[in-house]
């Protein structure tokens, strides 16, 4: 019956130990790992940026509401010149315009030790909405 009693008494201990090492945050069962993947469900290449319009390399082109200034253009040469046409309703022909940017994950305040027994999987690229406009076809 001893026996028993310190081996119940040292496994009561050590997981005693171990939940107080991670409620400080010295270890952690929680892994994040990040996916790569594609946020756009419409991708389209843009080919060339005009004023109020984008050229994409299928031929289409999108009439935007208002002129892209040089911030919305540099996201669109960070996005690899790839961007989202996404409908902005099912009963309206506009299309939003979107494009891909990195996702922060945060590994601020990680513990030194992490047992991996619970994985998060969180995105690598999210989709930021830039503008709108009306997609039309090149005769």
């Amino acid at each position: 019956m001893n026996a028993i009693t310190r081996m119940t008494f040292r496994t009561t201990l050590a997981v005693v130990i171990f939940l107080a090492l991670e409620l400080f945050g010295f270890v952690g069962i929680h892994e994040i790992r990040v996916v790569n993947n594609n946020p756009f469900t419409n991708p389209a290449t843009v080919f060339r940026i005009a004023d109020h319009q984008i050229e994409f390399a299928d031929g289409r082109i999108l009439k935007l509401e208002y002129p892209l200034d040089a911030e919305f253009q540099t996201m669109i040469k960070n996005s690899e010149n790839e961007v989202g046409l996404e409908p902005a309703s099912p009963e309206s022909q506009s299309i939003m315009l979107c494009v891909r940017r990195l996702e922060t994950n945060c590994q601020l305040g990680r513990p030194s030790l992490v047992l991996p027994l619970i994985v998060h999987d969180r995105p690598k690229f999210a989709k930021k909405f830039i503008a709108w406009g009306n997609l039309e076809t090149q005769q």
